[in-house]
C-alpha cells in the first residue's frame, strides 16, 4: 500500500467533531471512531534525525472500535517524496511479542501515541481525521 500523509493543525475555533461533521455529508464513514494506541520503533541511528529516503519506521498498533480490538505490525519505508512511504502491514495476535521482535532486530522504542480516528472512504482513497 502507498501512504500519502498530510498533516494540519486546526484553528482553535475548529474542533475534531466539526471536521467530522463537514466530511460526513460527502463520504461514507463509520460513525464510531477508532481509538489507536501506537508504539513507534526506530533504529538507533535514526533517533533525533530527519526521516530520509530509505528510512524504516516500525509501528505496533492496537485499534479499538466498540468491542472489537485489532493488533497490527507495520513497517513504513520512506520514499524519495516527503510524507510518502511504502507501507507493509500484518495483523498480529500478540503486541508484546511483536515489540520484543522489533527490539531483537535492533530497533528502539521511540514514542507512544494515542489518537481518536474517523475514516472516510471514496472509491479510491481513505481519508483519516485524527485527534491526537
Amino acid at each position: 500500500m502507498k501512504e500519502i500523509e498530510a498533516k494540519f493543525k486546526l484553528a482553535e475555533d475548529v474542533s475534531f467533531d466539526l471536521v467530522v461533521e463537514k466530511f460526513s455529508g460527502k463520504y461514507n464513514f463509520s460513525r464510531e471512531p477508532k481509538i489507536q494506541q501506537d508504539s513507534i520503533y526506530l533504529f538507533p541511528e535514526q533517533i533525533d534525525r530527519p526521516i530520509v529516503t530509505g528510512s524504516k519506521i516500525a509501528r505496533v498498533r492496537i485499534v479499538t472500535q466498540g468491542s472489537t480490538k485489532v493488533k497490527l505490525l507495520t513497517l513504513k519505508v520512506q520514499t524519495e517524496k516527503a510524507m510518502v512511504s511504502d507501507e507493509y502491514e500484518i495483523e498480529i495476535s500478540n503486541a508484546e511479542s511483536a515489540q520484543a521482535l522489533l527490539v531483537g532486530l535492533g530497533m528502539e522504542h521511540n514514542v507512544s501515541v494515542r489518537k481518536k480516528r474517523v475514516e472516510f472512504k471514496t472509491d479510491e482513497y481513505t481519508v483519516c481525521v485524527d485527534e491526537v
